[in-house]
Parts: C-alpha cells; sequence; structure tokens
C-alpha cells in the first residue's frame, strides 16, 4: 500500500469514526477566553460614558482564541487517540466545533488537500509525507508524489546552508546545529567550569 492509497484508508476510518471528542481541557480554555471577552464587551457598554478603558480595540476586537491553536490541539488530540501523525490530518478534509451544544472534530471524504491551486505539494503535504516516513508508514524509498513549488525548494535549501553552517562553527551534527539553533541544546543540569563546548557536554 502506498502513501495515498494508506491516505484515503486512513480518511475512510476518520470519517467512520466521526464525530471525534475534543479534550475537556481544550474545550475549557476556549470557553474561558470566549467568556472573558464576552464579560469585557459588557463592561465597556456599561462604562463607555465615564471612560473608553473597556472598549479599547485590542481587548473586543482581537479574536478571543487563536484558531489556529485550537485547531492544533484539537487535531493533535485525534492523532494521539489514532496513532496516527498529526499533519496527515491537516490535508483532510474536517469541521471543528467547539461551544456549548458540542465539542467534536468531523471529518468528510472529500479530496484530500495534497497540492494548492498551481498543483504544487503544499507545506503540510510535503511535511506530512515526512512524517509517514519517519513514523515507518510509509516506505524510506517512496518519493513524495507531487512536486514542491519553487518557493520551497529555495526555503529548503537556504534553512539547509544555515544548519551546515552552524554545524561546521560548532564542530557538531546537523541535529545539533538544529537543537542549537532552537535553543535548546545545553544538556549540562548546571554550567560546567572551563567547559567551552557550545553542545553543553560535562
Amino acid at each position: 500500500m502506498n502513501w495515498m492509497e494508506r491516505m484515503t484508508s486512513v480518511q475512510k476510518e476518520l470519517v467512520k469514526q466521526s464525530p471525534h471528542p475534543i479534550e475537556d481541557d481544550v474545550y475549557d480554555a476556549v470557553m474561558l477566553f470566549r467568556k472573558a471577552r464576552h464579560d469585557v464587551v459588557m463592561r465597556g457598554g456599561e462604562s463607555a460614558h465615564i471612560s473608553p478603558f473597556w472598549t479599547d480595540a485590542e481587548l473586543i476586537m482581537l479574536h478571543p482564541v487563536n484558531p489556529s491553536l485550537v485547531r492544533y490541539l484539537a487535531l493533535n488530540g485525534v492523532a494521539e487517540r489514532m496513532d496516527i501523525p498529526l499533519t496527515w490530518l491537516y490535508l483532510m478534509p474536517h469541521s471543528i466545533n467547539i461551544d456549548s451544544a458540542a465539542r467534536q472534530v468531523n471529518f468528510s471524504d472529500g479530496a484530500i488537500r495534497y497540492t494548492d491551486k498551481e498543483g504544487y505539494a503544499q507545506h503540510e503535504c510535503v511535511l506530512a509525507h515526512h512524517d509517514g516516513v519517519m513514523a515507518g508508514l510509509i516506505d524510506k524509498d517512496e518519493p513524495l508524489p507531487f512536486a514542491r513549488s519553487p518557493f520551497a525548494e529555495e526555503y529548503e535549501l537556504s534553512v539547509n546552508e544555515v544548519i551546515d553552517k552552524v554545524s561546521a562553527q560548532y564542530g557538531v551534527t546537523d541535529e545539533q546545529a538544529l537543537c542549537i539553533m532552537q535553543g535548546k541544546h545545553i544538556d549540562a543540569p548546571f554550567p560546567c567550569e572551563n567547559d567551552d563546548s557550545p553542545w553543553g557536554d560535562a
């Protein structure tokens, strides 16, 4: 079974098991911020004739929660329960409902969104294929079945050039260079005297 066949199989199972529940902590967080925004709007209406403090645009005009992070949390819960890469779910048609009446993710049997309108692999498609290989769900020799956009290829090249420079500068592997760039390379529990290693080895 190749990757696209496996994706179709996973999609059928996701549709069959829909709706998928959203965890209580995600629901509680969303409702908390929605209530906070509602409370602020009410305060603004009650005190606008005294002061514009509670009518500040930053308080009442911005979305009370980050929809991209809510989507991440909702889909991540499904991915963990189904034991499949999170990025696979981003490619599949779905809807997320979080309100007082429902807290669920529903998947539909529409077309899996592998490519953008120009026919190039979407960024999440590239990562979904990679994640499938890393999870052992795709043969490591099976190539990505879609062309990458010129922008994506240039971006990958530029990032890899930076990684190579960091790796050469500190004398570490590419994996360690990535950790250095992410600021999480210090493994030592406390500073080590006379330790000049950028990797933080004792």
